[in-house]
Order: C-alpha cells, then sequence, then structure tokens
C-alpha cells in the first residue's frame, strides 16, 4: 500500500441525522476516490472512517461539510496510518 496513505476518524455534529447526510458523504467519496466508511452514532452524530492522502481527506472533508448545505457544526478530525485498508466507501449501521 502507499505509504503516504493516511486515514481520519471524523464526527460531525449538528444536524446531521436523517438528512441525506452519509448518502452525501458516499456520493462525494466515490467522486473523489476515497474509500471508507460512514454511520450514524446513537448520540445524534455521524462517524466517518476515509483513507486517501492527507490534501485529498481535507478535500472529501470539507466538500462533505459544503455539499450537506449548513448542517454542519463542527468536525472533530484525527489522523493516523490505517491498520486496514478499506476497498470501497459504504454506508454502515
Amino acid at each position: 500500500m502507499n505509504k503516504d496513505i493516511v486515514e481520519v476518524h471524523a464526527l460531525f455534529n449538528g444536524n446531521v441525522q436523517g438528512v441525506g447526510f452519509r448518502a452525501t458523504a458516499r456520493a462525494v467519496a466515490k467522486k473523489l476516490a476515497i474509500f471508507g466508511k460512514v454511520r450514524n452514532l446513537n448520540d445524534g452524530r455521524v462517524e466517518i472512517y476515509a483513507q486517501a492522502t492527507f490534501p485529498e481527506l481535507e478535500n472529501f472533508l470539507n466538500q462533505v461539510a459544503i455539499e450537506t448545505h449548513g448542517r454542519v457544526d463542527s468536525v472533530e478530525k484525527k489522523f493516523s496510518k490505517p491498520s486496514i485498508y478499506f476497498k470501497v466507501f459504504e454506508i454502515t449501521d
């Protein structure tokens, strides 16, 4: 695997559940060739794990926030080296 690939664990806060957020994240990921997963959390946030280069991930997270039309209040991000590699971007439970 590419040594420049990193993983982001992102938590989106705001009006992000029940509004097509996960489908939008998946569509943006597909367009940008980002791999990972997205899911709703019980506390009202949406969690994303995504893998790509650091600049690609920053662009992806910004595009998700933009394309969800102001529903995001804040994003908590933590970058790390991937322990496993995703082959698709999927919506999970």
